[in-house]
């Protein structure tokens, strides 16, 4: 096929491939360009003084509230984080934030784990506590081995489904696998 019409071939795929993704729905979830109608926007201005507080003062825990889960109960995530509706909290200074994370982080489950004060009613505080699991094997396989060496390794790797994929996990299951195949003499 001579250069020119591969170029025209290129040219025309390119083209419907930019057809396509121009030819997406638009956005419903963001008001629209013309509207312009002023929005008021609110901050809880005791919030923000309590972000820049710098004398400590105690405050009764009112209300706990996690996002990000998919796979976990929000009650087991409670009792792993050590904090109770109804305890007094000693902000800036206490250390029941930082344990909370602290508890939460050992675990293995999270990628990350942060604490946002949500509302601040005189004394009682609101706290949202926001996570992200970590990625759960679904499927593995090995390619270009016998399938007798295939059943010798998924014991060998420790693989298995459903559990958390850590970055130890991984480098466990490589160097396993290297084990394995140096045993073999390759």
């Amino acid at each position: 096929m001579p250069k020119s019409l591969r170029l025209v071939l290129c040219l025309l795929c390119c083209s419907f491939t930019c057809t396509v993704v121009l030819a997406q729905q638009p956005d419903t979830t963001k008001p629209a360009a013309t509207d312009t109608t002023p929005r008021p926007t609110s901050v809880d201005p005791d919030l923000e003084a309590l972000k820049t507080a710098k004398t400590p003062k105690e405050y009764n825990l009112a209300g706990i509230k996690f996002s990000g889960t998919k796979y976990l109960d929000e009650s087991l995530l409670l009792s792993i984080s050590g904090l109770n509706v109804g305890d007094k909290i000693v902000y800036p200074g206490g250390d029941n934030f930082s344990h909370a994370i602290m508890n939460l982080w050992n675990q293995k489950l999270f990628s990350n784990v942060q604490i946002y004060f949500t509302r601040l009613d005189g004394r009682d505080l609101y706290v949202e506590i926001q996570v992200s699991e970590r990625p759960r094997l679904s499927s593995f396989s090995f390619r270009g081995v016998k399938k007798g060496q295939q059943e010798d390794l998924t014991p060998k790797t420790g693989l298995v489904k459903g559990r958390v994929v850590t970055e130890n996990t991984k480098r466990t299951a490589i160097d396993n696998i290297q084990k394995y195949f140096i045993e073999k003499g390759y």
